[in-house]
Protein backbone atom coordinates (compact mmCIF):
# COMPACT_ATOMS: atom_id res chain seq x y z
CA UNK A 1 0.00 0.00 0.00
CA UNK A 2 0.73 3.41 -1.11
CA UNK A 3 0.97 5.61 1.86
CA UNK A 4 -1.32 8.83 1.02
CA UNK A 5 0.73 12.24 0.89
CA UNK A 6 0.31 13.86 4.31
CA UNK A 7 -1.65 17.42 3.71
CA UNK A 8 -0.31 20.14 5.66
CA UNK A 9 -3.21 21.11 8.23
CA UNK A 10 -4.49 24.08 9.93
CA UNK A 11 -2.87 24.64 13.22
CA UNK A 12 -5.32 23.56 15.67
CA UNK A 13 -6.22 25.90 18.95
CA UNK A 14 -7.94 24.34 21.82
CA UNK A 15 -10.09 26.70 24.16
CA UNK A 16 -11.38 25.93 27.14
CA UNK A 17 -15.04 26.40 26.79
CA UNK A 18 -17.58 29.11 25.80
CA UNK A 19 -16.57 32.86 26.79
CA UNK A 20 -18.77 33.72 29.97
CA UNK A 21 -19.60 37.17 30.99
CA UNK A 22 -19.45 38.10 34.83
CA UNK A 23 -22.84 38.92 35.51
CA UNK A 24 -21.67 41.29 38.21
CA UNK A 25 -19.10 43.34 36.66
CA UNK A 26 -17.31 45.56 38.80
CA UNK A 27 -16.77 48.93 37.65
CA UNK A 28 -13.23 47.77 36.19
CA UNK A 29 -15.03 45.03 34.39
CA UNK A 30 -17.66 47.40 32.87
CA UNK A 31 -16.95 49.47 29.36
CA UNK A 32 -16.86 52.92 28.93
CA UNK A 33 -20.23 53.77 28.03
CA UNK A 34 -22.08 51.80 30.23
CA UNK A 35 -19.89 53.52 33.10
CA UNK A 36 -20.96 56.84 31.42
CA UNK A 37 -24.67 55.68 31.21
CA UNK A 38 -24.02 54.90 34.84
CA UNK A 39 -22.98 58.57 35.95
CA UNK A 40 -25.26 60.45 34.00
CA UNK A 41 -28.04 58.40 35.49
CA UNK A 42 -26.82 59.33 38.80
CA UNK A 43 -26.48 62.89 37.49
CA UNK A 44 -30.06 62.93 36.51
CA UNK A 45 -31.44 61.58 39.02
CA UNK A 46 -29.53 63.85 41.72
CA UNK A 47 -30.85 67.18 39.78
CA UNK A 48 -34.33 65.45 39.89
CA UNK A 49 -33.76 65.21 43.07
CA UNK A 50 -32.92 69.07 43.88
CA UNK A 51 -36.00 70.22 41.43
CA UNK A 52 -38.31 68.31 43.43
CA UNK A 53 -37.07 69.54 46.62
CA UNK A 54 -36.78 73.26 44.99
CA UNK A 55 -40.52 72.44 44.02
CA UNK A 56 -41.31 71.98 47.35
CA UNK A 57 -40.29 75.46 48.57
CA UNK A 58 -42.14 77.39 46.04
CA UNK A 59 -45.17 76.12 46.83
CA UNK A 60 -44.93 76.88 50.21
CA UNK A 61 -43.18 79.70 49.41
CA UNK A 62 -46.31 80.64 46.80
CA UNK A 63 -48.70 79.35 49.89
CA UNK A 64 -47.22 81.95 52.44
CA UNK A 65 -47.29 84.83 49.82
CA UNK A 66 -51.08 83.87 49.16
CA UNK A 67 -52.10 83.80 52.71
CA UNK A 68 -50.14 87.29 53.21
CA UNK A 69 -51.86 88.77 50.00
CA UNK A 70 -54.98 87.94 51.77
CA UNK A 71 -54.30 89.43 54.72
CA UNK A 72 -53.52 92.41 53.06
CA UNK A 73 -56.71 92.85 51.45
CA UNK A 74 -58.16 92.37 54.54
CA UNK A 75 -56.68 95.44 55.91
CA UNK A 76 -56.98 97.20 53.07
CA UNK A 77 -60.46 96.30 52.42
CA UNK A 78 -62.41 98.78 54.80
CA UNK A 79 -59.80 101.88 52.81
CA UNK A 80 -61.01 100.70 49.65
CA UNK A 81 -64.79 100.72 50.45
CA UNK A 82 -66.44 103.69 51.26
CA UNK A 83 -63.85 105.71 52.91
CA UNK A 84 -64.24 109.53 52.41
CA UNK A 85 -61.60 111.49 51.26
CA UNK A 86 -61.52 115.47 51.58
CA UNK A 87 -59.67 117.20 49.05
CA UNK A 88 -57.91 120.15 48.68
CA UNK A 89 -58.26 121.00 44.76
CA UNK A 90 -56.55 123.84 43.85
CA UNK A 91 -58.25 125.53 46.64
CA UNK A 92 -61.41 124.40 46.65
CA UNK A 93 -63.14 121.39 49.05
CA UNK A 94 -64.32 118.49 47.56
CA UNK A 95 -65.51 115.10 49.31
CA UNK A 96 -65.69 111.68 47.69
CA UNK A 97 -65.38 108.05 48.58
CA UNK A 98 -61.92 106.11 47.74
CA UNK A 99 -63.86 104.05 46.08
CA UNK A 100 -64.68 106.50 43.34
CA UNK A 101 -61.18 107.71 43.26
CA UNK A 102 -59.68 104.30 42.59
CA UNK A 103 -62.22 103.12 39.86
CA UNK A 104 -60.04 102.96 37.59
CA UNK A 105 -57.17 101.09 39.43
CA UNK A 106 -54.12 101.34 37.04
CA UNK A 107 -54.90 105.77 36.86
CA UNK A 108 -52.57 108.07 38.54
CA UNK A 109 -55.92 108.48 40.96
CA UNK A 110 -56.19 104.71 41.39
CA UNK A 111 -52.38 104.42 42.40
CA UNK A 112 -52.65 107.35 44.33
CA UNK A 113 -55.45 106.30 46.78
CA UNK A 114 -55.30 102.82 46.67
CA UNK A 115 -53.94 103.14 50.48
CA UNK A 116 -50.56 101.89 49.63
CA UNK A 117 -49.42 105.90 49.58
CA UNK A 118 -51.52 107.62 52.08
CA UNK A 119 -48.53 108.53 53.89
CA UNK A 120 -46.85 109.95 51.18
CA UNK A 121 -49.79 112.28 49.59
CA UNK A 122 -49.24 116.26 50.08
CA UNK A 123 -52.17 117.41 52.54
CA UNK A 124 -53.09 120.65 53.33
CA UNK A 125 -53.03 122.50 57.16
CA UNK A 126 -56.71 120.98 57.79
CA UNK A 127 -55.36 117.43 56.80
CA UNK A 128 -56.88 117.54 53.37
CA UNK A 129 -55.35 116.05 50.73
CA UNK A 130 -53.76 118.78 48.14
CA UNK A 131 -54.15 118.17 44.26
CA UNK A 132 -53.02 121.44 42.47
CA UNK A 133 -55.31 121.24 39.61
CA UNK A 134 -58.09 123.16 38.37
CA UNK A 135 -61.18 122.56 40.42
CA UNK A 136 -64.14 122.74 38.20
CA UNK A 137 -61.72 120.12 36.22
CA UNK A 138 -61.45 117.59 38.23
CA UNK A 139 -64.92 118.29 39.76
CA UNK A 140 -66.06 117.57 36.59
CA UNK A 141 -63.39 114.39 36.37
CA UNK A 142 -65.00 113.28 39.64
CA UNK A 143 -68.83 113.68 38.40
CA UNK A 144 -67.66 111.07 35.63
CA UNK A 145 -66.29 108.72 37.61
CA UNK A 146 -69.24 108.65 39.97
CA UNK A 147 -71.18 107.90 36.93
CA UNK A 148 -68.97 105.08 36.09
CA UNK A 149 -69.33 103.68 39.43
Amino acid sequence: MMAEPSTPSAPTTTTAGPTTTNPNPTTTDQDPLSLHFQRLSAAVEARMASLTQQEAQLKAAEGALAAAASRMSARLAPRLGSDLISLNVGGTCLATTRRTLTLLPDSLLGTMFSGAWDEHLQRDECGRVFLDYDPSLFRSLLNWLRAQD
